[in-house]
C-alpha cells in the first residue's frame, strides 16, 4: 500500500511538473510572437526621408492605393486585418499568407484575448514623391480580427510622424524633419515588464490639466478617439472649474476651454469625463487637440512643434 502511495504521488509531481513545462512553452511562444509582431519590417524608400504622406478620413483612416482603408491608431498595440478586407485580397490576388500564431494580447478595444491567426503581406501606402506609385512596406504582420483594420503601434514606433492640422495629414519619417522646437519629452513604454503586463508599445506625455497635479495622458487617435481631445475619469468632473456640457449622443459630461499645460506652453482644450470609451483612464487625441502642425519624435521621445506658429495659447 505505501508504495502504491509513493507511486501514486511520484506520477502526480510528475504530472504537475509536465503541466507547469507545457504552460510555461505555451506562454514563452505567445511571449516572443507578441513581442516580435512586426520586428522584420522593411522598406525601399531610395534614398528619401519622407516615407509616407497619408491624407486621413474624419475617424482618422487612410485610404491605401489596394482599395482598403486602414485606421491610424496609436492606441492600438498592433496592428489588425479584418476577415472581409481578407478575403476582399485574397479575390482580388494579392499577396497575402495566413500563418498560426499564438498571441495573447489587447484587441483594439483594449481588452485582452487570444489570437491564434495573422496576416503576413506587403503593405502599400501613397509615395508622397510619386502620386501615382505607392511606396510598399514589406513582411507587415497583422492579426486577424473580425472588422477592424488597423496600424498601430507595431508599425508606427519606428518612424518620426509629423501632423498637419490644415489638412489632416500624416507623415512618416526615417528621421524628423527641421523647422520644429521640442515643447516635451514623450514617453513610450517597452521594457519586458511591460511586455509580460501587456502595457508595451505606448506613448504618453505629461500634462497638466486644469491646475492639478501631472499627469500622464495615453496618445489615442483610434476611432473611439477621433472626435475627442482628451479623456479624464468620471469621477474628476469635481475639477473642472468652468461650465459643463452633456454630449448629446453619450450623455457623458464635457468641459470646454480648459487650461492644458504641455512643457511650457499652455493650450486650450475640451475635457471629456467618461469611463465607458474605449481608451485609457487619462488619454490625449493630439490632432484634435493642437491647432498647429507638430512632430511625435517615436524614435527619439520628443513632441515638437512647428517653430513658425505663434498661438496666443503659448504661455507667455
Amino acid at each position: 500500500m505505501i508504495k502504491k502511495r509513493k507511486r501514486l504521488h511520484k506520477t502526480l509531481w510528475l504530472s504537475v511538473i509536465l503541466l507547469v513545462l507545457v504552460l510555461f512553452g505555451v506562454y514563452a511562444f505567445s511571449f516572443y510572437e507578441t513581442t516580435h509582431l512586426n520586428g522584420r519590417l522593411n522598406y525601399t524608400t531610395n534614398g528619401q526621408n519622407l516615407v509616407a504622406d497619408l491624407k486621413l478620413n474624419a475617424e482618422n483612416s487612410v485610404e491605401t492605393p489596394i482599395g482598403t482603408q486602414l485606421s491610424i491608431d496609436m492606441g492600438s498595440r498592433h496592428s489588425f486585418l479584418s476577415e472581409n478586407t481578407l478575403d476582399y485580397l485574397q479575390q482580388v490576388g494579392y499577396p497575402v499568407k495566413v500563418t498560426p500564431t499564438f498571441v495573447f494580447t489587447t484587441d483594439p478595444s483594449g481588452r485582452f484575448r487570444f489570437y491564434t491567426r495573422k496576416v503576413n503581406m506587403p503593405v502599400r501606402l501613397p509615395n508622397p514623391l510619386m502620386p501615382d506609385s505607392a511606396i510598399t512596406l514589406q513582411d507587415c504582420e497583422l492579426l486577424l480580427t473580425p472588422n477592424t483594420n488597423i496600424l498601430g503601434m507595431d508599425f508606427l514606433r519606428s518612424f518620426a510622424i509629423e501632423y498637419i492640422h490644415d489638412t489632416h495629414t500624416m507623415r512618416l519619417y526615417l528621421k524628423a524633419p527641421e523647422g520644429y522646437d521640442k515643447v516635451s519629452d514623450i514617453k513610450t513604454q517597452e521594457s519586458f515588464l511591460d511586455d509580460v503586463m501587456g502595457t508595451s508599445r505606448r506613448v504618453y506625455i505629461p500634462l497638466t490639466v486644469n491646475d492639478t497635479k501631472p499627469q500622464n495622458y495615453y496618445f489615442d487617435t483610434g476611432a473611439p478617439m477621433a472626435a475627442y481631445e482628451l479623456v479624464q475619469p468620471a469621477a474628476n468632473v469635481e475639477h473642472a472649474t468652468s461650465q459643463l456640457y452633456t454630449d448629446p449622443e453619450r450623455g457623458f459630461s464635457i468641459q470646454p476651454d480648459c487650461r492644458v499645460m504641455i512643457g511650457n506652453r499652455m493650450h486650450f482644450g475640451r475635457v471629456a469625463y467618461v469611463d465607458t470609451l474605449h481608451t485609457d483612464k487619462y488619454s490625449i487625441n493630439p490632432m484634435t487637440l493642437f491647432s498647429e502642425d507638430f512632430i511625435m519624435d517615436l524614435p527619439n521621445g520628443e513632441l515638437r512643434f512647428a517653430k513658425c506658429h505663434h498661438t496666443t495659447h503659448d504661455k507667455q
